[in-house]
């Protein structure tokens, strides 16, 4: 019974790191500060400030995103005068740390250091079953590496070191082949996801310098450097200074349920 007992609190341990190492997405939500109000925007809440000749609004891009995601806001724009904007009027921290914001060269090195990164991995993984096919083509053939009791049931690479007949030159052959079919391929995906990744990046209308004449909006995003610890609790803070008026917005970022 005591065993019993031992092994039901194992399995609830697992359970609970599991749930604490599995969060894949958290959410960020604008809190309405004093002076604030709250507005639709797109179908997601967004928070308007004003002050005596300048209008900001800002809203999350997305009201969830991936962990390894670079959270974008929306900020909009308008005063009595002509504004002068630029990203360099826009600060950011997250629990009260200065927080990144990435301009367009950061954000287009961030999508070809992953896609390097991928590649690197799809060859190592070759690399590996390459190496792994010649030491086991240098078995004696009384080892079970390199036998299966039934020959016709092949197995898939990757999925096991027996590869399921004996590896002869035509096996080794073949085994090679199809390890350097299944890299290629997936090289092959991943120059089209960054493709298209990139293509998304330049199509992106991320703030810029730029004059707002008065009484029209202007409206342009922001892409925060990755949230440390995405799945815990964390207060992002925007800081928007426009002729020489202060805006402050709070954002909440949590674990999705």
């Amino acid at each position: 019974m005591e065993k019993r007992i031992i092994f039901i609190l194992l399995c609830l341990v697992c359970f609970g790191i599991q749930g604490c190492v599995s969060v894949s997405t958290y959410k960020i939500v604008p809190e309405i500060l004093d002076g604030q109000k709250k507005l639709d925007r797109d179908g997601i809440d967004a928070v308007i400030s004003h002050t005596k000749t300048v209008s900001v609004f800002i809203r999350p891009m997305s009201e969830s995103y991936a962990a390894e995601d670079n959270p974008a806001i929306v900020i909009g724009v308008s005063g009595d005068k002509v504004l002068s904007l630029s990203p360099e009027n826009v600060l950011a921290y997250v629990d009260g740390k200065p927080h990144d914001i990435l301009d367009h060269d950061q954000l287009l090195a961030d999508i070809k250091y992953r896609h390097d990164a991928a590649v690197d991995s799809l060859k190592t993984q070759y690399n590996t079953r390459s190496k792994q096919l010649a030491d086991t083509s240098l078995k004696d053939t009384s080892d079970p590496a390199v036998f299966e009791p039934n020959e016709s049931q092949r197995n898939t690479i990757g999925s096991t070191e027996k590869y399921g007949y004996k590896l002869d030159k035509k096996g080794m052959s073949q085994g090679l082949a199809d390890a350097e079919k299944q890299m290629q391929a997936g090289i092959e995906a991943l120059e089209r996801k960054t493709t298209e990744e990139i293509k998304l990046l330049n199509s992106t209308f991320l703030l810029r310098d730029t004059t707002v004449e008065p009484s029209t909006w202007y409206r342009g995003q922001i892409k925060l450097a990755k949230i440390p610890d995405a799945g815990k609790p964390h207060t992002i803070k925007l800081v928007i200074t426009l002729a020489g008026e202060e805006h402050q917005f709070s954002v909440k970022a949590s674990a999705e349920n």
